[in-house]
C-alpha cells in the first residue's frame, strides 16, 4: 500500500499544479478582473470649523466632486455606483498650498467585501481659496409680486426680523447689494402671515449663491396687510384775491380722482379730498405740485394709504389781466321785462348811454350790446316817471358798470 502512495510522486505533483492552473484559468474567464471609472462622487468635508477659528472663509475651487478608478472582479465592479464610495476631505490635513487630501474608501455592503475592491490613484486633492471672514448686517426688503384682488390693496409688507447678520468671505459680502424676501400676493383679499426664504442679490440683480453665505436665519416671517379701496374726487378751490386789475379765470388739476385704501369703517367716512390754493396778489398763471401722500398723512394721520405709483397731483391756476371797454347802448337795445299788460314805457333818456365793461382783455373784443343783453325790470313800478337801473344777462367773468335811465310808465291807449 505504501508503494502505491509513493509511486510516481513527481507526476502527481505536476497533475495537481495543472488542476489548480486550470481552475484559475476557468475562474478568470468566467469572472475576470477589470478596471472601471466611477464618476460624480461627492466629497464630504470634516473639521471645517478650523477655518472660522482662524477667521478664514473658504471656497472650494476644485475637488468637491471627483472620479476614481477601481479594480476588482467583474461581478463586483459592474454593480458599483458612486454612492457605494465615501470620499472625505479632512480640513485638519490642509497643506501650505491650501489643498486638502481626499481619502476614498468603499462602503461596507452585503453585496461585496470592501477588501475585494482596489482603488487606484488613491489620493486626490481638494483645492481651496481662502479669504478673510467678514460679517455685516443688512436690512430685509420685502418684494411684492402679483396684485391683490380688485377692490383691495396691499398696504404694508413687514418682515420679522427686518435686519439680519450675514457672514462669509469679504469678497462675497462686498458683493451683496440687497437682501430680499419675495411674497406673491396674487388675488389676495385678506391680511395674512407667510414665511419665505431670504435671497441675496448683487448690484447687477443676480442671485448670490446662498451656499457661499451664512445667514443668521434662512427664513423670515412676513406680515401682509390687505385693505379694501375706494375712489374719491379731488376738489381744488382758489382762495384770496389776485393783484388789482387781475382775475382768476380758472383752476384745473390732474388727476381728478385718487384711489385710497383703509379700514372699511374709515372709507365710509370720506367722500372727497379738498384742497385750497392761495391766489393773493397773483399777477400771472402759475402751476403747483402737491404730494397726495403728505396731504393724507397730515390730514388723516395714517388712516388712509394712497393706491398707485404716482403720489402727486398738478394744479394750474390761470390768472388774467383785466381790461375795460365802453359800449354804447341804445334805448332800443334795452329789453323791458315784467311790465303790466295795461302799461307801456316811454324812454325819457334819449339816444344812448355808455356802459363800461371790465373783463379779461382777450375776451373784450367780442363784447357788444348784443352779447351783454341789457334789460330793465319794471315788476315793482307803477304809473309815472322813474329812474331804473339797467341790468344785464352777460357771460360770467364780466363786470359791468351800473347805469340808470329815465323811463315813464303810462297807461296803454
Amino acid at each position: 500500500m505504501k508503494k502505491v502512495i509513493t509511486r510516481n510522486i513527481p507526476l502527481k505533483i505536476i497533475s495537481f499544479l495543472i488542476a489548480v492552473l486550470c481552475w484559475v484559468m476557468i475562474m478568470n474567464i468566467s469572472d475576470p478582473y477589470i478596471t472601471s471609472t466611477i464618476d460624480n462622487i461627492e466629497v464630504k468635508t470634516i473639521n471645517t470649523e478650523t477655518m472660522e477659528q482662524h477667521n478664514k472663509r473658504y471656497d472650494v475651487e476644485s475637488g468637491d466632486i471627483i472620479s476614481i478608478k477601481v479594480r476588482g472582479k467583474r461581478s463586483i465592479i459592474d454593480g458599483l455606483k458612486n454612492t457605494d464610495f465615501e470620499a472625505v476631505a479632512d480640513f485638519k490635513e490642509m497643506s501650505m498650498v491650501d489643498a486638502v487630501p481626499i481619502h476614498v474608501s468603499p462602503k461596507q455592503s452585503y453585496k461585496y467585501n470592501a477588501n475585494e475592491i482596489e482603488i487606484l490613484e488613491q489620493t486626490q486633492m481638494m483645492t481651496l481659496t481662502l479669504e478673510e471672514l467678514d460679517k455685516q448686517t443688512f436690512r430685509v426688503n420685502v418684494r411684492q409680486t402679483g396684485e391683490a384682488k380688485a377692490g383691495y390693496y396691499v398696504t404694508e409688507l413687514t418682515a420679522n426680523p427686518n435686519i439680519i447678520e450675514i457672514s462669509g468671505s469679504k469678497r462675497k459680502i462686498a458683493k451683496i447689494k440687497d437682501v430680499v424676501v419675495e411674497v406673491n400676493v396674487e388675488q389676495v383679499s385678506n391680511s395674512y402671515q407667510v414665511t419665505r426664504k431670504l435671497i441675496a442679490y448683487d448690484e447687477n440683480g443676480y442671485i448670490i449663491d446662498s451656499d457661499k453665505l451664512d445667514f443668521e436665519t434662512k427664513e423670515v416671517t412676513v406680515d401682509v396687510t390687505v385693505l379694501p379701496t375706494k375712489t374719491i374726487p379731488i376738489q381744488v378751490s382758489a382762495v384770496g384775491t389776485p393783484a388789482y386789475g387781475y382775475k382768476c379765470t380758472d383752476v384745473v388739476w390732474e388727476p381728478k380722482t385718487i384711489t385710497i385704501a383703509g379700514e372699511q369703517k374709515d372709507l365710509n367716512n370720506i367722500y372727497w379730498l379738498k384742497q385750497e390754493i392761495d391766489i393773493n396778489g397773483k399777477k400771472e398763471t402759475f402751476p403747483e405740485k402737491r404730494n397726495i401722500e403728505a396731504i393724507l398723512e397730515d390730514t388723516y394721520h395714517g388712516v388712509y394709504t394712497l393706491v398707485g405709483e404716482s403720489n402727486t397731483f398738478d394744479i394750474t391756476v390761470k390768472i388774467d389781466q383785466l381790461g375795460s371797454k365802453d359800449i354804447p347802448i341804445r334805448m332800443s337795445d334795452i329789453q323791458v321785462r315784467n311790465l303790466d299788460s295795461d302799461y307801456e314805457v316811454i324812454f325819457k333818456t334819449l339816444g344812448y348811454v355808455n356802459v363800461r365793461v371790465r373783463g379779461v382783455s382777450g375776451s373784450l373784443s367780442e363784447v357788444s350790446a348784443l352779447t351783454i343783453r341789457p334789460y330793465i325790470d319794471l315788476s315793482n313800478y307803477g304809473l309815472g316817471t322813474h329812474s331804473v337801473t339797467v341790468q344785464y344777462k352777460a357771460n360770467e367773468g364780466l363786470t359791468i358798470q351800473p347805469v340808470t335811465i329815465s323811463v315813464e310808465v303810462v297807461r296803454r291807449e
